[in-house]
Protein backbone atom coordinates (compact mmCIF):
# COMPACT_ATOMS: atom_id res chain seq x y z
CA UNK A 1 0.00 0.00 0.00
CA UNK A 2 2.56 2.59 0.58
CA UNK A 3 6.17 2.43 -0.90
CA UNK A 4 8.27 3.78 2.11
CA UNK A 5 10.55 0.52 2.69
CA UNK A 6 12.49 0.40 5.99
CA UNK A 7 14.68 -2.15 5.86
CA UNK A 8 15.59 -2.48 9.61
CA UNK A 9 14.29 -0.77 13.48
CA UNK A 10 17.07 1.65 12.43
CA UNK A 11 16.01 5.00 11.20
CA UNK A 12 17.73 6.85 8.78
CA UNK A 13 21.24 8.68 9.63
CA UNK A 14 20.09 11.33 7.08
CA UNK A 15 17.67 12.56 9.42
CA UNK A 16 19.03 13.87 13.20
CA UNK A 17 16.61 15.14 15.65
CA UNK A 18 18.68 18.18 16.81
CA UNK A 19 16.06 19.69 19.66
CA UNK A 20 12.69 18.16 21.29
CA UNK A 21 10.28 20.38 22.69
CA UNK A 22 7.76 18.10 24.50
CA UNK A 23 4.44 18.91 26.58
CA UNK A 24 2.85 16.21 28.20
CA UNK A 25 -0.28 16.15 30.39
CA UNK A 26 -0.92 13.53 32.31
CA UNK A 27 -4.86 12.80 33.18
CA UNK A 28 -4.39 10.32 36.41
CA UNK A 29 -8.43 10.40 37.06
CA UNK A 30 -9.00 8.78 33.52
CA UNK A 31 -5.52 7.31 33.26
CA UNK A 32 -4.54 8.45 29.86
CA UNK A 33 -2.27 11.33 28.70
CA UNK A 34 -1.65 13.61 25.99
CA UNK A 35 1.09 14.97 24.89
CA UNK A 36 3.05 17.59 21.53
CA UNK A 37 5.86 17.62 20.98
CA UNK A 38 8.40 19.83 18.24
CA UNK A 39 11.22 18.37 16.76
CA UNK A 40 13.92 20.48 15.19
CA UNK A 41 15.58 18.56 12.41
CA UNK A 42 18.71 18.26 10.39
CA UNK A 43 18.50 16.98 7.11
CA UNK A 44 21.76 15.79 5.90
CA UNK A 45 20.74 14.26 2.05
CA UNK A 46 17.36 14.85 -0.03
CA UNK A 47 13.90 12.96 1.64
CA UNK A 48 10.47 13.24 0.83
CA UNK A 49 9.45 10.68 3.66
CA UNK A 50 10.38 10.63 7.91
CA UNK A 51 10.30 6.88 9.99
CA UNK A 52 9.98 7.39 13.62
CA UNK A 53 9.23 5.20 16.48
CA UNK A 54 6.56 4.84 18.00
CA UNK A 55 4.71 2.03 20.88
CA UNK A 56 1.38 2.64 21.85
CA UNK A 57 0.87 6.29 21.10
CA UNK A 58 -2.11 7.37 19.11
CA UNK A 59 -1.21 10.08 16.72
CA UNK A 60 -3.60 12.80 16.32
CA UNK A 61 -1.85 15.45 13.75
CA UNK A 62 1.28 15.51 12.31
CA UNK A 63 2.75 18.50 10.53
CA UNK A 64 5.93 19.16 8.85
CA UNK A 65 7.48 22.88 9.12
CA UNK A 66 10.16 24.30 6.67
CA UNK A 67 10.19 28.29 6.51
CA UNK A 68 10.05 29.11 2.97
CA UNK A 69 8.30 25.67 1.42
CA UNK A 70 5.39 24.79 0.58
CA UNK A 71 5.71 21.23 1.36
CA UNK A 72 3.96 19.53 4.24
CA UNK A 73 2.49 16.25 5.39
CA UNK A 74 0.75 14.23 2.63
CA UNK A 75 -0.35 11.56 4.81
CA UNK A 76 0.98 9.38 7.98
CA UNK A 77 -0.14 6.09 9.67
CA UNK A 78 1.28 3.76 12.20
CA UNK A 79 3.42 0.60 10.90
CA UNK A 80 2.77 -1.78 13.77
CA UNK A 81 4.83 -4.32 12.76
CA UNK A 82 7.76 -1.35 12.59
CA UNK A 83 6.17 0.16 15.75
CA UNK A 84 7.01 3.33 13.84
CA UNK A 85 5.28 6.57 12.48
CA UNK A 86 5.62 6.82 8.73
CA UNK A 87 5.26 10.07 7.03
CA UNK A 88 5.01 11.04 4.04
CA UNK A 89 5.85 14.38 2.21
CA UNK A 90 4.55 16.42 -0.35
CA UNK A 91 8.15 16.71 -2.14
CA UNK A 92 11.21 16.19 -1.83
CA UNK A 93 13.23 18.58 0.82
CA UNK A 94 16.88 19.51 0.55
CA UNK A 95 19.53 19.15 3.01
CA UNK A 96 18.50 21.58 5.84
CA UNK A 97 19.14 22.23 9.67
CA UNK A 98 15.95 24.73 9.16
CA UNK A 99 12.91 22.04 9.42
CA UNK A 100 10.52 20.83 12.46
CA UNK A 101 7.97 18.42 12.91
CA UNK A 102 5.54 18.43 15.18
CA UNK A 103 3.34 15.95 16.64
CA UNK A 104 -0.02 15.76 18.85
CA UNK A 105 -0.66 12.15 20.46
CA UNK A 106 -2.13 10.53 23.44
CA UNK A 107 -1.73 7.16 25.45
CA UNK A 108 -2.69 5.34 27.97
CA UNK A 109 -0.74 5.62 31.61
CA UNK A 110 -2.54 2.25 32.71
CA UNK A 111 -2.34 -0.78 29.45
CA UNK A 112 1.86 -1.32 29.90
CA UNK A 113 4.32 -1.18 32.31
CA UNK A 114 6.95 0.45 29.80
CA UNK A 115 7.48 4.41 28.54
CA UNK A 116 5.11 6.85 30.57
CA UNK A 117 3.19 4.94 32.60
CA UNK A 118 1.01 5.68 36.23
CA UNK A 119 2.00 3.58 39.69
CA UNK A 120 1.85 4.00 43.00
CA UNK A 121 4.17 3.38 46.20
CA UNK A 122 3.57 3.13 50.20
CA UNK A 123 5.07 5.77 51.91
CA UNK A 124 6.17 5.29 55.55
CA UNK A 125 2.77 5.59 57.38
CA UNK A 126 1.10 2.51 54.77
CA UNK A 127 -0.46 5.13 52.63
CA UNK A 128 -0.82 4.87 48.89
CA UNK A 129 0.67 7.51 46.89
Amino acid sequence: MHNISIKTLRLSEDIKPILYDLFLHPDLQIGIFYGNVTIDLDISSAINEIAIHTHLLNISNVNFILPGSNIRVKEYWHDDKMEQLKIALTGTVAPTNDSKLNIEFSGSLRDKIFGFYQSTYKDESGNDR
